[in-house]
């Protein structure tokens, strides 16, 4: 099998690794893995076309508010 055309960026910011190589998505790339952080580096096979390659996990910190069931509440804290 030859090598697709992907571009670097093709391979950043993805829910999961994409092989540089073939572009195939790797859903399973945890699975047997010991744990994993932000920051992580690893090298794994791709299924699809067998090449290696190197995964790095960066993890994105997201944060959702919402108002309290009452506008009276009390501070937090102490704060207004």
């Amino acid at each position: 099998m030859s090598d697709k055309e992907i571009s670097d960026l093709d391979c950043c910011y993805n829910s999961f690794p994409v092989c540089p190589h073939c572009g195939e998505e790797q859903e399973d790339c945890l699975d047997g893995q010991p744990d994993r952080g932000d920051g992580d580096e690893w090298e794994t096979e791709c299924c699809e076309c067998e090449k290696r390659y190197t995964v790095e996990m960066c993890v994105v910190v997201t944060y959702d508010t919402r108002k309290l069931e009452s506008e009276e509440s009390e501070p937090v804290d102490g704060r207004e």
